[in-house]
């Protein structure tokens, strides 16, 4: 969620007349409703609708951009092994985990997987972060944006 205000929201009463609440909108998503971090610390999604919302100091809002990481895992008896693509404008990253069960260790459900994958996210984790590295030492060579 973006912290970057897009507008302010006030919510009048039924008379109109008193601000019975108010916020700042922190997030537009895409089927209308707001994200909105009220004046008292709680945050909550607004439809807004009727003659008691108003909307302050619209701007645009953020730009939220996304990615897909494909995860597959495999198991044998004694091994678990998870492999990850990710396809970004930069190129395709791609990185495997793997987890080793000793014949002597207890058969535990979805330890092996759980490591696996977290070895696997760990490794692919470090390569986007050499390529931002990079792109903060190439600046010229850099695209936009990753994703």
């Amino acid at each position: 969620m973006g912290t970057d205000a897009v507008a302010r929201l006030e919510i009048a009463g039924p008379d109109g007349s008193k601000v019975e609440r108010a916020g700042t909108v922190i997030e537009v998503l895409d089927n209308g409703y707001l994200v909105v971090e009220w004046d008292d610390g709680l945050e909550s999604m607004v439809s807004p609708s009727g003659s008691h919302v108003d909307v302050h100091g619209a701007e645009s809002p953020p730009t939220h951009l996304g990615c897909q990481i494909d995860l597959r895992v495999s198991q044998s008896r004694h091994e678990c092994r998870a492999v990850a693509w990710m396809d970004v404008p930069r190129g395709t990253f791609m990185a495997v985990g793997v987890a080793h069960r000793h014949p002597d260790d207890p058969q535990v459900p979805l330890i092996g997987e759980e490591l696996a994958i977290a070895r696997c996210l760990q490794t692919l984790a470090a390569q986007l972060e050499t390529a931002a590295e990079a792109a903060i030492r190439h600046p010229g060579d850099a695209k936009p944006h990753l994703l």
